[in-house]
C-alpha cells in the first residue's frame, strides 16, 4: 500500500496535474509557518489533536514545553514520531517553539481565590515548611532554611572531577576535528546519555550491536589504553586484548585512517570526562557474535591499509578522498552490501538500503541520485555545512550526519570532499536516463494530482516549485524520483526537520501525514 500511494504521488509531482492547480498560498516566514509540523498532530494553533491524544500545547509554560521537546529528544521519553521530528533540533530552536506555543491562545482561567479552611491552609504550610515532626527522622534545621532559600548551599565538600592532562593542546584540538569528521559521537553516545559514554543499540539483521564507552574512565573505557592499543583498534580491528572487533564498527573505513591522526583522535579521547559505564554485551544471533565468524568474515572482506595518495590526483583530490573514503566512512551507509553484511566489491558509493532503518543512501555516482558530477560545487558543500541547498535539504539518517559532523568541517575539506565527489562516475549498470512512471498502469488516474492538491500544495507550491529557502521544489527533484521510493514513503507519512546548523539555525518542517489518515481511518490510497 505504502508503495502504491508514493507512486501515484510521483505522478502528480512530476508534470502530470489534470486536475485545475490550486494557487500556493502567499508564504510568510514565521513561527507558525515552521511549526506546521507540530500542528499536524497537535491541532491547529497547538490546541490539541481532534482525538485528544495529541494534547494542548498552547498557552502552556514554556519551561514545561520546552523540557517535554528535549526529554524526547534525548531519550528520558518515548515515541518514535515525536523523536523523529525533535532529533536534529538544537536546543536554542527547541526553546524558542516552546516559547511560540506557549503564548498562543492562553487557556487556562486566572487562578481562583483559595477556598479551603483556615485551618487546612495553615496545615499544609507547617508540612510545605516545617515537615511532620511525628514522621521520623524530622527535616534538619539547615535542609529546612536551604529549601526555602534563606541559607547558602553547603561547600563542596569532594574535588571535581578532572580530565587527564595533556602535554600537546595542539594535538588535543586536531583530535577534537577528526571525532567531528568521523562522527563518532553518533554512534558512541546514547540518547540523553553522556557524550561517548557508548550503550547506543545498533540494529542489524543479525542482531543488536551496543557501542563502546570512549571516555577517558580507566576501568569501564579506553582511559588504560595506549595510543598503540587505540590504532591497533582503529586499524586493524581488534580491541586492546586482541579481540576481534565487530564490523558494525567501520573499521573497514577507519584502516585508511594515517597513524598521526588516530594518535590524535586518541589523545582528545583521553580528554573527554570519565564515564564510568561498563560495555553492553552485544546481542547478535548465533554465530555471528563468535571469534571464529568474525575471523572468517575478515578474512572474506578485510585488509588492513592506510590511504595510499593518488599520484595522478591534485592534493584537494587525495585529501577529498581520505575524508570520504576514511574517516566519514561514506560508504558504509552509500555502498550496497551483501548478505553477510559486508559491503560489495566493485560498486563503492553507489547507493544501498541502509540495514534496518528502512533510509535509501543514494547513489553518490550517478546524477540521476546523489551524484554531482554535473553539480555546481558551491551548492554540495552547502549541503554538508548548513543541511540544506536550492535544491533540497538533508533528511533522515544524513540530517543526523550533518548536525554532528560535516557543519564542523572547514571549508577547505569541504571544498576537497566536493572535488573528490565531483569525479566520481556512474557505474555501467546505472544508466543515465531519468526513470519514467507510467500513469496507465494505475487504476485510479488523478488521484495523486488530487493528494497532492489537499496535503502538498500549501508549501511546495501548485506545481511542486517550492519555497526558496524553507520548502525544497519537488518538481524535479532527484531525492523524490529516486526508483527506490523509501525516502518518499518515510517523508510522506512521519515528516521530519531539516538539521538545525548554524548555517540554518531555524529549519522548517514536514507534517506527518500519517496522522491525517489514521485520525480519519482510511488508507492513504
Amino acid at each position: 500500500m505504502l508503495r502504491f500511494f508514493s507512486r501515484i504521488l510521483l505522478l502528480a509531482l512530476f508534470g502530470w496535474l489534470p486536475l485545475q492547480a490550486v494557487s500556493a498560498p502567499k508564504f510568510e516566514d514565521s513561527m507558525a509557518q515552521r511549526t506546521l509540523a507540530c500542528v499536524a498532530c497537535h491541532g491547529k494553533s497547538g490546541r490539541a489533536g481532534p482525538d485528544g491524544y495529541y494534547p494542548r500545547l498552547a498557552g502552556k509554560p514554556a519551561g514545561y514545553l520546552y523540557n517535554q521537546l528535549l526529554d524526547f529528544r534525548d531519550g528520558r521519553r518515548h515515541y518514535g514520531l515525536m523523536t523523529g521530528l525533535v532529533d536534529p533540533l538544537t536546543d536554542a530552536y527547541l526553546r524558542e517553539i516552546a516559547q511560540y506555543f506557549s503564548q498562543l491562545d492562553l487557556p487556562y482561567p486566572a487562578p481562583q481565590p483559595a477556598v479551603a479552611p483556615k485551618v487546612m491552609l495553615e496545615r499544609g504550610r507547617v508540612l510545605v515548611t516545617q515537615g511532620d515532626a511525628t514522621r521520623k527522622p524530622p527535616m534538619p534545621p539547615d535542609a529546612q532554611r536551604i529549601s526555602c532559600g534563606s541559607a547558602p548551599l553547603p561547600a563542596m565538600t569532594t574535588p571535581p572531577v578532572t580530565t587527564p592532562a595533556s602535554p600537546v593542546p595542539a594535538l588535543i584540538a586536531q583530535g577534537a576535528y577528526l571525532a567531528r569528521a568521523g562522527d563518532c559521537m553518533a554512534c558512541h553516545t546514547a540518547r540523553g546519555g553522556a557524550p561517548f559514554a557508548g550503550g547506543r543499540a545498533i540494529v542489524t539483521p543479525f542482531g543488536t550491536v551496543f557501542s563502546s564507552n570512549l571516555t577517558s574512565d580507566t576501568s569501564t573505557s579506553i582511559g588504560s589504553w595506549s595510543s598503540a592499543d587505540f590504532w591497533q583498534a582503529i586499524h586493524h580491528g581488534r580491541s586492546k586484548d586482541g579481540r576481534l572487533l565487530n564490523p558494525a564498527f567501520p573499521y573497514t573505513s577507519f584502516t585508511q585512517v594515517t597513524r598521526t591522526d588516530s594518535d590524535a583522535l586518541f589523545a582528545y579521547l583521553q580528554t573527554v570526562p570519565p564515564s564510568r559505564q561498563p560495555n553492553t554485551v552485544h546481542s547478535l544471533r548465533w554465530p555471528f557474535g563468535t571469534q571464529a565468524a568474525l575471523a572468517v568474515w575478515r578474512a572474506l572482506y578485510f585488509t588492513p591499509g592506510i590511504y595510499q595518495a593518488d599520484a595522478a590526483q591534485t592534493a584537494d583530490w587525495n585529501r577529498g578522498a581520505y575524508l570520504v573514503g576514511g574517516l566519514g566512512h561514506c560508504g558504509a551507509c552509500h555502498t550496497p552490501r551483501n548478505a553477510l553484511g559486508a559491503s560489495k566489491s566493485g560498486v563503492d558509493l553507489t547507493g544501498g538500503l541502509i540495514p534496518m532503518q528502512n533510509w535509501y543512501a543514494p547513489s553518490l555516482r550517478t546524477p540521476l541520485e546523489a551524484g554531482v558530477s554535473n553539480g555546481n560545487p558551491q551548492d554540495v558543500a552547502a549541503l554538508l555545512k548548513t543541511g540544506v541547498h536550492p535544491g533540497g535539504s538533508a533528511t533522515g539518517p544524513m540530517a543526523e550526519v550533518v548536525l554532528n559532523s560535516t557543519q564542523y568541517l572547514s571549508g577547505s575539506d569541504l571544498s576537497a570532499m566536493t572535488v573528490f565527489l565531483k569525479s566520481l562516475a556512474p557505474t555501467a549498470s546505472q544508466g543515465t536516463g531519468p526513470v519514467r512512471h507510467n500513469e496507465t498502469l494505475w487504476p485510479v488516474p488523478g488521484n495523486g494530482a488530487r493528494l497532492y492538491e489537499a496535503h502538498c500544495v500549501q508549501c511546495h507550491g501548485d506545481r511542486g516549485e517550492g519555497v526558496s529557502g524553507a520548502y525544497p521544489p519537488l518538481a524535479h527533484n532527484r531525492a523524490v524520483i529516486l526508483p527506490n521510493t523509501a525516502n518518499l514513503v518515510q517523508m510522506v507519512l512521519y515528516g521530519g526537520y531539516a538539521p538545525a546548523t548554524a548555517g540554518d539555525q531555524r529549519p522548517f518542517g514536514m507534517p506527518p501525514l500519517s496522522l491525517k489518515w489514521m485520525t480519519k481511518r482510511r488508507p492513504p490510497s
